[in-house]
């Protein structure tokens, strides 16, 4: 797994960096090797996946070489970042002036935490818990996550209250001192759409799968509208024959036996429908409940990721 950790230290004592960059004051450090591109006083690092480029509702594959060209010319980060799709992270440095920007949506988590005068960046979150000292509970977020579906702290919180997330719209500014730059939101107007916008998604949804690799697709299949969706445009762009799905079969105890029978045979009856092959995987946590406790012992740590049914299915589905 790619880990990078954004400090002033030059130094570390943390066996998993073996790379490192200067960046004005701050050192880069990293298991792997970056994308990196230097320009007079000017130096971009980008980190993570570039979909395309986004003009008229259209999307365009873009090189992540274009887009450097692109940041040492743009005057505003903010509304290039705004015509990218992807999931990343650029590391920005001009004069000696640091600022780091995730995807448009921030889909990537970037944690950070400020104290005295060390600041921490990195995309790994137990680094950042064992390099910062005096850690308080977040109370409030530790409920929101009990409470609520996604079983995360809200977006720009973590487990403590003195380590952070970097929320969508914001930047992460360092020249004397690390500040949080907001823009701000700007809703867009409601329309009353009528059925010629299903033609018009239709034709955007289309156009971005066209956008993608010519690969097979493998479609994670919960028998619901989102995925079928997926699967039936997936089906039409690249071929009957190129797309597939895969779901579980969930065994949660003796009793229960199957417990989603209703969803695998709807998805069953959506494969045929479609003309697409359908795979079937196991999630048994009766049998492997402790497996699956100490395969998450060394996930959760570094994204944050707590071990629940939905990321225990997922990464048997990935797999």
């Amino acid at each position: 797994m790619q880990n990078f950790l954004l400090t002033t230290k030059e130094k570390l004592n943390i066996p998993i960096f073996n790379k490192q960059i200067k960046f004005g004051r701050y050192y880069f450090h990293s298991n792997f090797n970056p994308i990196l591109k230097k320009k007079k006083n000017k130096k971009i690092i980008f980190y993570g996946d570039i979909y395309g480029e986004i003009k008229n509702k259209k999307i365009t594959k873009i090189s992540v070489s274009k887009i450097f060209e692109k940041i040492f010319l743009s005057k505003n980060l903010d509304k290039l970042i705004d015509t990218l799709d992807g999931r990343f992270i650029i590391i920005f440095e001009n004069n000696g002036k640091i600022i780091v920007r995730s995807d448009k949506f921030s889909r990537y988590d970037l944690f950070y935490s400020c104290e005295k005068n060390k600041n921490l960046i990195s995309n790994n979150f137990n680094i950042i818990f064992k390099l910062t000292e005096n850690l308080k509970i977040n109370q409030l977020a530790i409920s929101h996550m009990v409470n609520v579906l996604g079983t995360k702290p809200p977006k720009k919180d973590t487990l403590f209250t003195g380590i952070k997330r970097l929320g969508v719209n914001e930047s992460i500014v360092i020249k004397n001192n690390l500040i949080i730059v907001k823009r701000r939101f700007i809703p867009q107007k409601t329309e009353d759409y009528k059925y010629d916008k299903i033609e018009e998604y239709y034709s955007i949804f289309s156009n971005y799968l066209e956008n993608m690799s010519k690969n097979k697709k493998t479609i994670f299949m919960s028998s619901g509208y989102d995925s079928s969706f997926l699967a039936s445009v997936s089906s039409r762009v690249f071929g009957k024959k190129n797309v597939s799905g895969v779901t579980l079969i969930q065994k949660f105890s003796e009793r229960s036996k199957v417990y989603n029978k209703f969803e695998i045979e709807r998805v069953k009856k959506i494969g045929k429908y479609l003309d697409i092959k359908i795979y079937f995987g196991e999630i048994n946590l009766n049998k492997n409940f402790h497996k699956y406790a100490e395969i998450f012992e060394n996930i959760s740590p570094l994204r944050m990721t707590p071990m629940t049914l939905a990321a225990i299915m997922h990464y048997e589905l990935s797999k």
